[in-house]
């Protein structure tokens, strides 16, 4: 019963058991799309590496395939190493924003993030009144 009521509802809604300890911030961003394009590589990875352990609870290097503490460290001191083999593949299954890592430019920002984030883990009735909303908002943004 454990397994249906605990694990299963978590690995649904976060991908990981147990839950992430931090709770994100609801606080109106204050990154922008392109916040990263006066940083390198190993620096914006490094960024990323900390928002994904800090959400996963986890270590990226050992948890991460390809990921050991050395390949880590060669791509947070811009040695290389991203994009050998299928690292950017395991990176991006993890959650990575390899998008923002490789260019600067982000996917989704840490609002954005937490919007998506919200909707994935809500109940159906709870989504609709999101949309709803969402479409409340499109439609005064034209007006």
């Amino acid at each position: 019963q454990w397994l249906f009521t605990q694990v299963l509802p978590s690995i649904r809604k976060h991908g990981c058991y147990p839950p992430p300890a931090v709770v994100p911030s609801l606080a109106v961003d204050q990154e922008g799309p392109w916040d990263g394009q006066e940083k390198t590589i190993g620096e914006r990875f490094r960024e990323e590496r900390e928002r994904w352990e800090a959400k996963t609870g986890y270590q990226m290097a050992g948890t991460v395939p390809l990921m050991s503490k050395a390949v880590v460290r060669a791509i947070e001191d811009n040695l290389g190493g991203i994009r050998k083999g299928e690292r950017i593949l395991y990176l991006l299954y993890a959650g990575i924003d390899v998008l923002y890592v490789m260019t600067g430019q982000r996917t989704l920002t840490s609002g954005e993030r937490a919007l998506r984030d919200a909707y994935r883990g809500a109940e159906p009735e709870h989504r609709q009144a999101l949309m709803a909303r969402a479409e409340m908002l499109r439609l005064s943004a034209d007006s």
